[in-house]
């Protein structure tokens, strides 16, 4: 049976620099046990392959095997296709709105091999991925295990027990510093950054001049809320949030 899987791998080898170098680098790095060529006419030997005794006379047998683990990861980068979600998770990884939990090995074929997953909670936004970062440290809030972490938001309850003093928003201020989006800090600009100018009425989003400041939204949003009813949210958010971690691992 091994022979039979380490036969299987090297014409897996040898067709990828078939047709990634073409045949005269195959039968550069490749013969069949008779020490005939491993490919003739652009077709392949069907007989027993094996590395080119020339080459393998020259190396250790580690670097053999080295050699072998190479080719193995390049087989699996070109044939291996990204799912939608995983270009999305990269793209937000890149925009800074994800988190990374942890990594975590999952086992297959009978524990014979396995494959390591990282996982992440994303945010809608820098910022928020910035704030639930500094709270959940503040509070001593954990992010879960690495194969369930623990993505849910911040209720109103936990909000009220936030020392805002010491959220540290530096990332967010250099984040906006770089992008040349932070104003230059004077008098003029001071008495101008408070919460009605920057979230209410004359804010960029304040188009009919009736937009409330975020804090009285935020009264509004929550009013007549319960903590039966937060509580419901919040377990329901944590195990949609859960699923997809684990529609993300597979």
């Amino acid at each position: 049976m091994l022979g039979n899987m380490q036969q299987q791998l090297m014409r897996k080898m040898v067709d990828v620099v078939h047709k990634v170098l073409g045949e005269d680098a195959t039968n550069l790095l490749f013969r069949t046990v008779g020490n005939n060529m491993a490919s003739q006419g652009g077709q392949l030997s069907q007989q027993t392959l094996i590395m080119n005794p020339a080459i393998t006379s020259a190396i250790s047998a580690v670097t053999m095997i080295y050699t072998a683990y190479i080719l193995t990861k390049l087989i699996v980068q070109i044939t291996h296709k990204c799912e939608d979600n995983e270009f999305e998770l990269a793209a937000k990884w890149e925009m800074k709105t994800c988190h990374k939990v942890g990594r975590y090995r999952k086992s297959k074929l009978l524990g014979l091999s396995s494959l390591e997953y990282n996982s992440y909670c994303c945010f809608n936004s820098p910022l928020s991925r910035i704030l639930q970062v500094q709270i959940r440290q503040q509070l001593n809030m954990g992010w879960g295990s690495a194969k369930h972490p623990d993505c849910s938001g911040i209720t109103p309850d936990i909000l009220q027990t936030v020392d805002w003093n010491r959220i540290d928003l530096g990332e967010w201020l250099a984040l906006l510093k770089l992008q040349d989006k932070l104003p230059e800090i004077n008098e003029v600009t001071l008495k101008q950054m408070n919460l009605e100018a920057l979230t209410g009425k004359g804010a960029r989003l304040d188009f009919d001049q009736q937009r409330e400041d975020s804090r009285k939204r935020l009264y509004d949003r929550y009013e007549g809320l319960n903590a039966h009813h937060t509580n419901n949210y919040h377990h329901d958010k944590t195990d949609q949030l859960r699923q997809y971690s684990r529609d993300l691992g597979r």
